[in-house]
Formats: C-alpha cells, sequence, structure tokens
C-alpha cells in the first residue's frame, strides 16, 4: 500500500463471513467500500442468514454522509461446472 492510501485509511474491518469494510479519507469526504462474497445456492439457511445478517449490521453502522461502494459477489460460485455449454 502506498503511503498517501495508507494515511487515508481510517478503518478497516474483515469478518469471518466473507465481508471486508475499510473507510477512507478523499479529498471531497469519506468513502466505505465493502467487499463480499455471498453463499451459494448450495449453502445452508443458516449460512445464508448469518451472512446477510452480518451485512446488515455492516451496512448500518456505515456513517449516513459517507459515499459507499459495494463490491464482490452475491451470487457466487466457484468451480467449472457453471459455464453454460452450447
Amino acid at each position: 500500500m502506498s503511503k498517501h492510501t495508507n494515511k487515508s485509511t481510517q478503518k478497516w474491518t474483515p469478518t469471518p463471513q466473507k465481508i471486508l469494510t475499510a473507510r477512507f479519507l478523499g479529498m471531497h469526504g469519506k468513502l466505505s467500500v465493502v467487499v463480499c462474497y455471498a453463499p451459494t445456492k448450495e449453502a445452508t439457511d443458516e449460512e445464508k442468514d448469518e451472512f446477510y445478517k452480518s451485512l446488515q449490521a455492516i451496512v448500518k453502522d456505515i456513517p449516513r454522509h459517507d459515499v459507499v461502494c459495494f463490491l464482490g459477489d452475491f451470487s457466487t460460485k466457484v468451480g467449472n461446472d457453471q459455464f453454460f455449454s452450447p
């Protein structure tokens, strides 16, 4: 991480539910970035509920005046069997 980026980083928090939040101080305000990968449809209902409860709590804690950017995949699946074959 560059020195400038390091100075701009106010806070970052990873969670066990594959959610990372970071807050940056910018020239015109603050930016909150949320990076997450949701459980696939093969996950249990409990895992899905835990993920979305965590995400909801994180979003609720972001200050209202921040610019918010969401990154990630809300229907992730790993492997080659997800591609369509002709």
